[in-house]
């Protein structure tokens, strides 16, 4: 008699549970995205780093093989080159941590609606049962 209230019950333990293990999967999986995000920006910048040693490079050995003396004007071009090199690599690594943060967030907020939505769905499914519970003890309560 009260079997369904039960079977009920225990459909809402399970229902809650996966859906908290749905969250914490969404949290993992964010993790490990911001990580990818974050290992992708580091060898972008490797790789940055490298272009920009070999085109400052260039450039001192073009001012060397010109034969010019390396005046004030061409060390001030090779210092403009290192500093607007060295601004777009500052901004590339903020611009890495953003998306690695905004990864983060998203999937905290994902997960935070999904354990909301397992609470919910537990909520409703005991109250569920305890209704059907009840509606089965007056039944019961009736044949006596």
């Amino acid at each position: 008699m009260f079997v369904t209230a039960a079977i009920m019950a225990g459909s809402a333990i399970y229902s809650m549970d996966q859906g908290y293990r749905a969250a914490k999967e969404q949290k993992a999986a964010s993790r490990e995205q911001a990580g990818a995000i974050l290992a992708q920006g580091a060898e972008d910048q490797r790789r940055m780093m490298r272009g920009y040693e070999e085109t400052t490079g260039q450039a001192v050995a073009n001012v060397h093989a010109s034969n010019i003396l390396n005046t004030g004007s061409s060390e001030r071009y090779i210092d403009s080159m290192r500093t607007e090199m060295s601004r777009e690599l500052d901004w590339h690594k903020r611009a890495t941590h953003a998306a690695a943060d905004a990864a983060l967030a998203g999937g905290a907020m994902q997960s935070a609606a999904t354990g909301a939505r397992a609470t919910a769905s537990g909520i409703q499914g005991f109250t569920g049962a305890v209704n059907e519970g009840y509606q089965d003890y007056r039944q019961w309560k009736a044949t006596r």
